[in-house]
């Protein structure tokens, strides 16, 4: 199954208020202190994902009564993902033929305190996720014991068989988060290549 899904910008991140401060960023081999205006941006666009699934279930086969498993794949693909990016991110892009982040800063000014760099979100990054989540559950009567009710066992596991970010920044690489623990400047949640969701391996007695 494929579907197509849009998130739109939020109010902050289209109507934030200004927000200046003080700040210091490298053009053209030298350091420039300008004012660095953090602001909403109207222009931002909605961000586009497009998914695909399928899976396979197995619901109480002939050979193991009481037994269900479904196995489920996913590829997720997110394209104009609203990223926010600091000032000399900007001025590197612009250094590097972005005309729309050239038209937010002014760094030529012979005037103290008039140079300047509005840092806004931008649609700049995006996401390719790829795995398969894996649930197991099996039931058995206790009649065999003597006792009313059943024990069921549950178990849930994820495997990402991928997770790349591209940042859309200038100098950067794409960013191959699955396997990783631990955040990065990119992506600020690591994803491990399998874990359990939410393992369960116990008992519930019920007189049903």
């Amino acid at each position: 199954m494929t579907s197509r899904d849009i998130r739109a910008p939020n109010l902050s991140e289209l109507f934030a208020p200004p927000v200046v401060t003080n700040s210091t960023v490298l053009a053209n081999g030298r350091n420039i202190t300008v004012l660095g205006e953090t602001v909403g941006n109207t222009n931002l666009k909605p961000e586009i994902s497009r998914n695909t699934t399928f899976g396979i279930v197995l619901s109480q086969p002939q050979f193991l009564p009481g037994f269900s498993a479904s196995i489920d794949y996913y590829d997720i693909k997110i394209s104009n993902e609203i990223s926010t990016l600091t000032a000399q991110n900007e001025v590197d892009l612009c250094a590097a033929g972005n005309q729309q982040l050239c038209s937010q800063m002014l760094l030529t000014s012979t005037v103290p305190n008039t140079n300047f760099v509005r840092v806004q979100a931008f649609n700049l990054a995006t996401v390719r996720d790829k795995g398969f989540d894996i649930e197991a559950m099996y039931r058995a009567g206790l009649g065999a014991l003597r006792l009313p009710g059943s024990v069921t066992v549950r178990a849930l596991a994820t495997h990402a068989i991928s997770f790349l970010t591209n940042s859309g920044i200038v100098g950067t690489i794409p960013v191959q988060s699955a396997g990783v623990n631990q955040g990065t400047g990119v992506n600020s949640g690591g994803i491990p290549t399998g874990r359990p969701i939410s393992p369960r391996a116990g008992t519930l007695i019920s007189s049903a």
